[in-house]
């Protein structure tokens, strides 16, 4: 018993490693090379559009272009770093790794994910 556990540990920290290398390696892979839409140009723009949907929801005239979110009264530009990306690989990389069903998996990535957009907003 204590080995088995010992190797599902192992096994977690490697996929772990491995998971959260190419997810970062994918991430910053296009930076400085002049590609104009990278993972992160992608993720910020939606969520910059998601937002919009949701204030619009609430009856407020918004505006969204690209990286910018404007409003009547305020406008705010979201940049690489505040967007939660980082949060977001390390979480995923987290939960594929762990030894559990993939329906677990799956619920963990549609309830986690939006949870840490949010709590990046509010930052």
């Amino acid at each position: 018993m204590f080995w088995h556990r010992q190797r599902l540990e192992v096994r977690f920290c490697l996929l772990f490693a491995a998971l959260f290398a190419l997810l970062y390696w994918l991430l910053i892979r296009t930076h400085g090379t002049g590609v104009p839409w990278t993972i992160e140009d992608y993720m910020t723009r939606g969520v910059v559009w998601l937002s919009g949907q949701v204030i619009a929801l609430l009856g407020v005239a918004v505006q969204t272009d690209g990286t910018v979110l404007r409003t009547p009264r305020f406008g705010v530009r979201v940049l690489s770093g505040c967007n939660g990306t980082e949060a977001i690989i390390l979480y995923s990389a987290a939960v594929l790794a762990y030894p559990t069903a993939l329906r677990a998996k799956g619920i963990a990535l549609l309830v986690g994910l939006p949870a840490i957009q949010r709590e990046h907003a509010s930052l």
